[in-house]
């Protein structure tokens, strides 16, 4: 605004012409009409609705403010052909020392989340996954700890990309060595 308004002094100083003076105001109604319509659509939410911008915005900082659901990284995959999806062997994978297989079951990720504490968002409550536990009659080592024999592990692969989606071991309190906190 502060250039066209610029350019109309700039111009009346030089050039008194009436062809100059209407190229000018033709632009300045253009450049209004050009701005007023940008701020109308930036203000019109999908609805088609007109609202007041600042109440759309999220603002990261207030707790109580209601922010729209984040789409799931792993969709619902429910439709996908059993073909597609991997097999029982490939979801166990090798069992190692002595490990024996307990379960391993297809199911949808909401059936498997019933059981547990965890809430993920970023998986859809149709995502075809594997649950798949083993004992372990030798324990297992996991990082600053170890258990000494009859460990149970389970872990969850998402069942179209053989990803890891959660991992577990379980050991009783007498069997578990701790090895510098």
């Amino acid at each position: 605004m502060l250039i066209i308004t610029e350019l109309c002094k700039l111009s009346n100083q030089l050039y008194t012409s009436t062809t100059m003076k209407k190229i000018i105001i033709f632009a300045t109604i253009i450049s209004l009409t050009i701005g007023a319509s940008s701020a109308y659509a930036q203000t019109r939410n999908q609805s088609g609705n007109a609202k007041i911008t600042s109440q759309n915005k999220i603002n990261p900082n207030n707790q109580n403010q209601v922010k729209p659901p984040k789409k799931p990284t792993y969709k619902d995959n429910s439709r996908v052909p059993e073909s597609k999806l991997i097999s029982k062997e490939v979801a166990i994978g090798k069992l190692k020392d002595g490990a024996t297989l307990i379960k391993a079951e297809r199911k949808a990720w909401k059936d498997y989340q019933k059981g547990t504490n965890g809430n993920f968002h970023d998986i859809d409550g149709n995502r075809q996954i594997w649950e798949v536990e083993v004992n372990l009659p030798k324990g297992a080592d996991f990082g600053r700890a170890y258990c000494k024999r009859d460990a149970r592990a389970k872990k969850v692969v998402d069942a179209e990309t053989d990803k890891l989606l959660a991992f577990e071991i379980r050991c009783q309190k007498e069997n578990l060595v701790y090895s510098g906190f």
